[in-house]
């Protein structure tokens, strides 16, 4: 008839009888108090915690089943090993069950089905079945138009469009979640537990989280968080399990004291050990009122768990081979793959199957056409996996991944780390390395970016075990090359990881004569030197980056290039050169072009950040009008392209413009808009740039105390990040401090600036920094107001030896003030006449 509406383990089974629920009338008690406060429009949330085979999932059930007949919507993912670097694995696996897809249908059926679901939902068609079309892997070119998002703003799109999805779902009826075996989550998966934990706060929801004791969860400080661990049950409650299992059967004497003895409370323990002894010749051999010490050999009752389960598989015989053979497969398997690997005729493999799905070890969902199997727990599906010899492993293993590899071409592509796994583990080294390799492109290009390092790392951990060649070499310059962008996203540009693979890359390459790999390996280099503080080394690897782009006659490395030079060039004061790259950058821009520039070099768009470069850089050479029009449209590009950090980099940089501009209004605007990107799309290293400006604008348009403090906030944030370049930062503090009277902090806060620029060499704010203790020294009454005098100055010849008329103009400005309270008004108008 198709598919059956078992959704889990536990509903495969409950026709045929589960184990009754014992001892947690406390635990359902508190779930269903938690869920009538969740029908309120309560958002509540649950972690459900304890060791293996304590029976979560069976209170799971047992919750469940006291709300047959309250009407929700309910939603199940479940997590697995074999998926803990499979983005969003449980929400696709969820998703493609909740639309009725089946593997042998068209991209065309399983995109109306899609459609169907989202109509019910009352959501738009074109935008959504756009996004989650791409996250199933279907082609939806001939269907809807392009989303045109850069990979992360969708994965945040996806994210965010699971939320409202829930959101419509809980507007009807109320909406129960389960996350089992949370401890197996995948990075992404978390990411979006995290949001729907934020988002649905007011929502008819209730989020179900089961996971073993040694998880720690990353969810914390949430007032509508509760957290219920699971102990061991009491010596009564676990003989009442056993007498459940057994039935209108009598055990002999004593065994039930040393069942219940060796389970320790486990529920699992407990009901495997009973039905070990009931499927054994126990019963036969020993009568109900014999003494057991003289008639039962020490062997008969197992003494762990694993030992009772592998008693259980032993007896199984012939069946046991198949046992192992989809353990080997996973915890869960589909017929369809089991049959493809399996020796065994059609008959033979249905029977050994029944025989598993009896003993109540293997649990079967749909019908024969479609059948999926499932391990009864975890560990049954250990138990026999480590039963088997390596050599037999292995050998199975290599099955797997050759029979997914030919027979399953929609499996290889979108779980390309699956094959790479069971290619590892059947020791072909090569055939696992080029899936680690797809694994870790394929998440990058998604975002997925913490499970792309986890692929890569594991191809990488492969190739330096290969013995040493020029072949060695260019595989795993191959993954460095990949790798560097990703922990970039990940760990920030100056982790010491960051440098590690681009300072390998460069070994490399002195190794392997790689034409394609030389520019985006020194790219890297530049990259780390530049947000290391390490200017001059940059600006030399910038250098090096126009004779390689051109050597390979390729425009978007030609225009990579420039973005270094524009970059490093600003950080030494060199606005003509500066200006000059920008403008290249401008001409050799195209956006459908190098929109996924995005992604290869840094994180964002080079046409963005050509245009707000370049209006900072017009602006210091005097020109505002320019400098306005080139932020507006670096803003809008990225805008355009839907690229959150392009974004957030635009607004913060527009900040700077609009605080030399004086222009306090649009400052506090533009921060907002930072602030509110930055909380939607967690990225929090732009943080600290938006709150010192928004406490800067704080001061200039209110003249409170307020805004320092958020401003010491923002500057203590930039500090835990590591980052060594602050003199703009310490500037700015020392601007507001002085404008509160507090001259000695301020003072120390701007000598703490020119040590910065000192150390980094840094010099494009110096004559900022030098201009504003001329300000302060000016305005203290204990100050010597030559050294004021003197550092006006000086900030005026460091401006002219750096063009930057702007701050040659608020330095001229300042001096003739200084000139003018002193008398001296004719050298007063003299310092302004140049400027």
């Amino acid at each position: 008839m198709g598919e059956s509406e078992a959704r889990s383990r536990f509903e495969a089974i409950a026709n045929r009888g589960l184990t009754p629920l014992v001892g947690r009338a406390e635990e359902i008690s508190l779930l269903t108090k938690r869920w009538a406060q969740a029908k309120e429009g309560e958002g509540q949330v649950v972690f459900l915690s304890g060791e293996p085979g304590v029976g979560k999932s069976r209170i799971v059930r047992g919750f469940r089943e006291t709300l047959e007949g309250d009407p929700h919507n309910r939603i199940l993912y479940f997590c697995s090993p074999y998926h803990r670097n499979s983005a969003l694995y449980p929400l696709i696996e969820q998703f493609q069950r909740a639309c009725r897809f089946s593997i042998d249908e068209s991209p065309e059926i399983k995109l109306n089905k899609l459609e169907k679901v989202l109509t019910e939902l009352d959501l738009p068609v074109a935008k959504y079945g756009a996004l989650f079309g791409s996250l199933f892997s279907l082609p939806t070119e001939q269907r809807y138009s392009p989303l045109g998002l850069a990979p992360d703003q969708q994965k945040a799109e996806t994210l965010a469009s699971v939320a409202r999805i829930i959101e419509a779902m809980a507007r009807r009826d109320p909406v129960l979640m389960v996350v089992e075996d949370a401890h197996w989550i995948d990075p992404s998966s978390q990411d979006l537990l995290g949001l729907l934990i934020e988002e649905l706060r007011s929502s008819r929801f209730f989020l179900l989280i089961t996971f073993r004791s040694d998880f720690q969860p990353p969810w914390q400080d949430q007032a509508s968080i509760t957290a219920l661990h699971l102990n061991r049950l009491s010596r009564k409650e676990c003989a009442g399990i056993v007498e459940r299992v057994i039935g209108d059967k009598t055990l002999p004497s004593g065994i039930l004291d040393q069942i219940v003895e060796k389970a320790e409370g486990v529920p699992l323990f407990a009901e495997e050990l009973t039905k070990t002894l009931i499927e054994s010749d126990l019963f036969e051999k020993v009568g109900a009122n014999d003494d057991v010490s003289q008639k039962l050999p020490s062997s008969a009752i197992p003494a762990s768990l694993r030992d009772s389960l592998m008693a259980r598989l032993d007896r199984l015989g012939p069946v046991k081979e198949v046992a192992q053979i989809a353990a080997t497969l996973g915890r869960t398997f589909s017929g369809d793959l089991i049959a493809a690997i399996s020796s065994l005729n059609e008959s033979a493999l249905d029977a050994a199957l029944a025989r598993l799905i009896e003993a109540g070890l293997v649990f079967q969902r749909g019908s024969k056409a479609s059948a999926s199997y499932e391990f009864k727990h975890a560990l049954v599906r250990d138990a026999a996996y480590e039963s088997l010899l390596k050599s037999k492993r292995q050998a199975y293993h290599a099955r797997i991944a050759q029979t997914l590899e030919s027979s399953f071409s929609e499996l290889t592509k979108s779980q390309p780390e699956l094959l790479a796994y069971h290619f590892t583990e059947a020791g072909l080294t090569e055939e696992a390395i080029k899936y680690w390799q797809r694994a870790g492109l394929w998440a990058a290009e998604r975002s997925a970016n913490v499970e792309a390092i986890a692929h890569l790392r594991a191809g990488l951990e492969l190739v330096r075990a290969l013995e040493s060649s020029i072949v060695r070499d260019e595989k795993e310059l191959d993954f460095c090359v990949l790798l560097g962008p990703v922990l970039m996203a990940v760990k920030g540009f100056a982790a010491p990881e960051v440098s590690e693979v681009y300072s390998r890359s460069e070994q490399l390459l002195t190794n392997v004569s790689s034409r394609q790999h030389a520019f985006p390996v020194t790219w890297g280099l530049w990259y780390v030197k530049q947000h290391s503080g390490e200017i001059d080394a940059a600006c030399q690897l910038a250098d090096k980056l126009l004779p390689l782009a051109q050597q390979q006659s390729d425009k978007s490395l030609l225009l990579q290039a420039h973005h270094a030079a524009w970059t490093s060039r600003f950080t030494r004061e060199e606005l003509h050169s500066v200006r000059e790259h920008t403008e290249r950058g401008i001409a050799l821009y195209n956006m459908e072009q190098h929109r996924s520039h995005s992604l290869l070099y840094g994180g964002h768009d080079p046409g963005m950040c050509c245009r707000i470069i370049g209006g900072l850089t017009t602006l210091l050479l005097g020109y505002p009008d320019q400098a306005r029009k080139l932020i507006v449209d670096g803003i809008k590009l990225a805008e355009d392209l839907g690229h959150a950090f392009s974004l957030a980099l635009a607004l913060s940089f527009s900040g700077t413009v609009y605080l030399y501009l004086r222009d306090s209004d649009t400052v506090r605007q533009r921060m907002g808009a930072l602030s509110d990107l930055c909380a939607k799309h967690g990225m929090g290293h732009f943080g600290p740039m938006a709150t010192m400006l928004r406490g800067w604008a704080e001061v200039d348009q209110n003249g409170n105390t307020e805004g320092i403090d958020t401003m010491r906030d923002g500057l203590a944030a930039f500090r835990d990040t590591g980052a060594k370049r602050l003199s703009f930062q310490l500037s700015i503090l020392a601007d507001a401090l002085g404008r509160q009277g507090q001259f000695d902090e301020a003072l120390q806060t701007l000598a703490e600036a020119l040590e910065v620029i000192e150390s980094t060499g840094e010099c494009r704010w110096e004559p900022e920094v030098l201009r504003l203790k001329g300000v302060i020294l000016r305005n203290h009454s204990k100050s010597d107001t030559a050294e004021a005098e003197r550092c006006f100055r000086q900030a005026i010849d460091i401006s002219q030896q750096q063009d930057a008329k702007w701050f040659e103009l608020r330095a001229s400005i300042s001096l003739a003030e200084f000139l003018f309270e002193q008398g001296r008004k004719s050298q007063a108008r003299d310092a302004l006449t140049p400027i």
